[in-house]
């Protein structure tokens, strides 16, 4: 049997949400984005009860959010039923008065105030770095995670700025979700040679800012070299679209859609022009070689 690593980029709208199960079973979910516009039809859609109900996911080994904005904790209501055993957000704390800022709305508050009172009691019950534990590939089966952030005192930037951003490798195969990291973070980072290093070469991008101009950044997107650009978002953005469509920016790869159309050199994929979610699988087949599969559902 193959070993593997299963990952969904969710369809939820102006957000992000990714589910990721290890070669040995351990189940990790990247920012609680909610809401389907297509892949499920509704707008009120919870991935993490949908994990629950349909692929039987009734604990989540690790949940890490991003930053803590609308679109990457809207299913934090839904927390508590997978009782997650850890949480990892960012390493410096933001106050709640960084948070709110950024709120776009009055009826948001909940989200947030839900949000900022999960982070304290997990920060409160953590008796060891978590995070530590996450890079260890020996307790997901071989799969490799690498996390990076700038740190807080950059008061340059704000709260998108300082998104995780998060490297699986797994069969020499690798996916990277950036969080809504813009340009200025990207060029920050890249001067850590070891940060360029773990990025080179990924199979697959998650598009940072959800494949807004601002998100763009040349020079990070040419060290990563996807083969396919998945684009989270509820609104097509044509302007950065174009920029990751260019010929040097995504190498191209094969998705099967659920019409049952293949396309074979897909440049980017986008949670609203392709009107879906996205499953990836990938590891080593039963020859002992790598192999990487896309499809929309």
């Amino acid at each position: 049997m193959a070993e593997q690593v299963e990952m969904i980029f969710f369809d939820v709208q102006q957000g992000n949400s990714t589910y990721i199960k290890s070669p040995n079973g351990k189940h990790i979910v990247i920012d609680l984005g909610a809401g389907s516009f297509f892949s499920f039809n509704n707008k009120d859609f919870s991935p993490l009860l949908h994990l629950q109900k349909q692929y039987n996911v009734q604990q989540l080994d690790y949940v890490i959010i991003t930053h803590p904005h609308k679109g990457h904790i809207a299913d934090i209501m839904n927390f508590v039923e997978l009782v997650p055993k850890a949480l990892i957000t960012h390493p410096c704390k933001f106050t709640r008065g960084e948070i709110i800022k950024d709120m776009v709305s009055k009826t948001d508050l909940p989200f947030y105030e839900r949000y900022m009172a999960i982070n304290e009691y997990y920060e409160q019950k953590a008796e060891h770095d978590y995070q530590r534990d996450l890079e260890n590939s020996e307790n997901f089966g071989g799969l490799k995670m690498k996390l990076f952030c700038l740190k807080k005192n950059n008061s340059t930037l704000y709260l998108n700025n300082h998104s995780i951003i998060t490297v699986l490798e797994y069969a020499t195969i690798k996916v990277i979700i950036t969080g809504d990291n813009e340009a200025p973070s990207f060029k920050w980072l890249l001067e850590n040679q070891f940060f360029a290093e773990t990025i080179k070469n990924a199979a697959i991008l998650l598009a940072p800012y959800h494949g807004r101009e601002e998100g763009f950044c040349k020079d990070f997107v040419e060290v990563v070299n996807p083969r396919l650009i998945v684009i989270s978002d509820s609104k097509y953005y044509k302007e950065a679209n174009k920029q990751y469509d260019y010929e040097d920016n995504s190498r191209g790869w094969t998705v099967h859609y659920k019409e049952g159309i293949i396309e074979e050199d897909s440049k980017t994929f986008s949670t609203y022009l392709d009107r879906g979610a996205l499953a990836v699988t990938f590891g080593w087949n039963e020859a002992n070689k790598p192999f990487l599969h896309t499809r929309s559902i």
